[in-house]
């Protein structure tokens, strides 16, 4: 999966970015496959990750050295 960030990033953002995609995707994927229901704070929380991975995409400067 590290191969699909091409741009040189620290591994410590990289990962959180996955962790925060990995948490999104399964919860969207329990939707369909349980029947999973959100209230208004798990909807906040995926909300408040995908921001989170927005803004480090966007903004950060870090690089691998």
């Amino acid at each position: 999966l590290h191969r699909v960030d091409r741009r040189q990033r620290q591994m410590c953002i990289r990962d959180s970015i996955w962790a925060g995609l990995g948490i999104v995707a399964i919860s969207i994927l329990s939707i369909f496959l349980y029947g999973q229901s959100f209230d208004i704070a798990s909807i906040l929380g995926i909300a408040l990750i995908i921001t989170g991975v927005i803004i480090i995409n966007v903004f950060s400067n870090v690089q691998a050295h």
